[in-house]
């Protein structure tokens, strides 16, 4: 006989699955105007070496809000900003302040200068840049929201001359940051870059997750302050989302000179810049208010020194803007007919309007630089005009579409300046909007003003420093709001604006659901989205998640066809190692904001043996005993 040493068989035997469904909406309308990811790149400010950091010791924030109690981590791609969890409190903001050592100043440099944001609960991110002369703030768009497709707002070359004569250049600037591996990019941009794709020509780049590529345009001395110069329209295409940040390195509107009084003109130069939205969540529908100071001088005898400027870009070819009249008659046309990527300026919009378009396109809105004074030129200096006693900056940002207003922001507006809150909303809505705990009718009152014509009203108010909410108690309730502020002094402007809230959710009566088929571990699935009307066609998957934080075990196989909008996503989960349990995380989003939280857990069955005796059978001869 032969003799067996076995004494435990551990035999891997039936498999236990489970799945779970969790925060699924069940009606139209859903609203969702936060996330738990984020990634971005930091643009290039282009200070003057002596400008110190207008407040605390860095000359970035970060700030978090949240609706509820949460944590949140920061970390960047390069490793060289400290990975940190802060808190958050319901409601209220957390300052995250950070170096400049990651800001993208190479045109058309692949860089690991990502920074990472990731939580354990919804949440909205801004950034907050301040020098003495320069900066601005942005909204961050989640992860789950960001798109494959761009347009982009910017202005032309400007420039300032040092105190040798020479020049200063300062171009518009793109920066884009991939939040997956093997992202593809190409950009079309509408004027030539600083390495040299033309205007007609596609510039190709790769970037893995977290990386970050900067786009400036090149420099023409000749052109300055030349709108043949503004890079505004230039189109990016991604295979996967990716953060677009587009503006300007440092300009001013209108075009002063680059000096006065022999001293480079900073002070009047902002850097211009905001997160832009992906095509998919722009609209056709906009509502645009006039800015308001405090205390800034217009100059009728300085060309397009009065009003805002709104600028228009198509993202299709034969778009046309147009405009509600003044006296609320009708609509009239104010575009010639565009190409995609071209872009129309009200250049001295002094009113509030409403807008319509025959396509989606990409609205901003220009604040203008100012001085209080305009003195007669010294002789001596080239007849260059002297300092004005007093002065401010322009700034920029995406005004926010009306099919994407909101019910609910939190922001927050910095020390020691002159902040406003912008506010756009149903003129019907107005006693449903809550500011910090009091209506905004009995907050503001008379600030309150119709756009004749339209179901729209407007207010522009200064308010005080600090954090500050907007709720709309009635859900069905909407609003688009902006914070900007601006510090004007003798030398020494300072001015920024960025929105402060945005639903990302389409209005779409659909619902989604999952089907799946489970063979010893292995998963492959189908994401579904369907119109619970029959006269509609709204329904469209925005994103599919595989949650690698959350996850254990499995290989994400996603589907490299699917583009945002399609009703139909295919998937596989496969087990990497069956002896050990698994579980596969899916955040699953509609265009409408229906969402599915999708959980599969694997718990292999362990089955123990104890053998306690062996029958061998009988021997066959010759054999022998052992």
């Amino acid at each position: 006989m032969k003799k067996s040493n076995l004494h435990n068989i551990l035999i891997f035997g039936l498999l236990f699955l489970s799945s779970t469904i969790t925060g699924l909406a069940q009606f139209s309308g859903s609203e969702i105007a936060e996330g738990k990811e984020y990634w971005f790149g930091m643009p290039h400010c282009m200070k003057s070496s002596d400008e110190y950091v207008r407040w605390g010791i860095y000359p970035i924030e970060l700030w978090l809000s949240s609706k509820v109690d949460t944590k949140a981590t920061i970390e960047a791609l390069d490793g060289n900003l400290q990975p940190q969890t802060v808190s958050i409190r319901k409601n209220d903001i957390t300052i995250v302040s950070l170096p400049d050592n990651l800001e993208n100043k190479e045109s058309e440099v692949v860089k690991n200068f990502g920074i990472h944001i990731f939580a354990d609960d919804p949440i909205t991110v801004g950034v907050f840049i301040a020098y003495k002369w320069s900066g601005e703030a942005y909204r961050v768009i989640p992860v789950e929201w960001l798109g494959k497709e761009y347009f982009t707002l910017n202005m032309y070359q400007d420039y300032v001359k040092m105190h040798a004569g020479d020049f200063e250049y300062k171009p518009g600037q793109i920066t884009i940051c991939a939040t997956e591996d093997n992202t593809q990019i190409q950009y079309l941009p509408t004027v030539e870059t600083e390495k040299g794709i033309k205007p007609g020509q596609i510039g190709r780049v790769n970037l893995n997750k977290g990386q970050t590529f900067s786009i400036k345009s090149k420099i023409f001395p000749a052109l300055n302050q030349d709108w043949a110069t503004d890079l505004s329209g230039t189109q990016i295409i991604a295979s996967k989302p990716i953060a677009v940040i587009s503006g300007h390195t440092k300009g001013c509107f209108p075009k002063y000179t680059g000096t006065m009084y022999g001293l480079k003109a900073d002070f009047v130069r902002n850097m211009l810049v905001d997160m832009m939205w992906p095509v998919e969540l722009l609209g056709k529908k906009y509502v645009s208010a006039p800015l308001k100071y405090l205390d800034r001088t217009v100059h009728y005898l300085v060309a397009d020194d009065i009003g805002d400027i709104i600028r228009f870009v198509a993202t299709k070819d034969n778009t046309i803007i147009y405009q509600m009249r003044q006296d609320g008659s009708s609509l009239m046309q104010i575009s010639p007919v565009l190409k995609k990527g071209q872009w129309f300026d009200i250049l001295n919009q002094e009113v509030a309007a409403y807008y319509k378009s025959n396509n989606k396109v990409l609205v901003g809105q220009y604040g203008k630089s100012w001085v209080l004074n305009l003195p007669n030129p010294k002789p001596g200096l080239n007849e260059e005009p002297q300092n004005p006693s007093r002065n401010g900056q322009g700034m920029m940002f995406a005004i926010t579409p009306i099919e994407r207003w909101c019910s609910f922001a939190s922001f927050r507006v910095p020390a020691a300046m002159d902040n406003f809150l912008y506010l756009t909303f149903r003129t019907e809505d107005a006693s449903k909007i809550v500011y910090d705990n009091q209506s905004i009718t009995s907050r503001f009152g008379t600030a309150i003003k119709p756009i004749l014509g339209t179901p729209y009203s407007y207010l522009v108010q200064n308010i005080a420093s600090g954090n500050h909410y907007l709720e709309a108690t009635d859900k069905s309730a909407r609003f688009a709001g902006y914070a900007y502020g601006n510090w004007d002094a003798y030398k020494d402007g300072f001015a920024y604006g960025y929105p402060i809230g945005i639903n990302y959710a389409d209005d779409c009566n659909d619902s989604i659901f999952v089907v799946d088929n489970i063979d010893c571990g292995d998963i492959v699935g189908k994401v579904k989205a369907i119109d619970l009307q029959e006269d509609t066609t709204c329904a469209g998957i925005f994103s599919v998640i595989f949650r690698d934080s959350e996850s254990a075990n499995y290989h994400w196989n996603g589907d490299t066809d699917f583009k945002i909008g399609d009703t139909t996503y295919n998937f596989s989960i496969d087990i990497k190692n069956p002896g050990d349990s698994a579980i596969a995380v899916l955040n699953i989003l509609s265009k409408s904001g229906k969402f599915i939280r999708r959980e599969i857990k694997y718990v292999p069955e362990k089955i123990g043996v104890d053998i306690t005796g062996i029958d061998y059978g009988l021997m066959i001869p010759p054999q022998t005993v052992c």
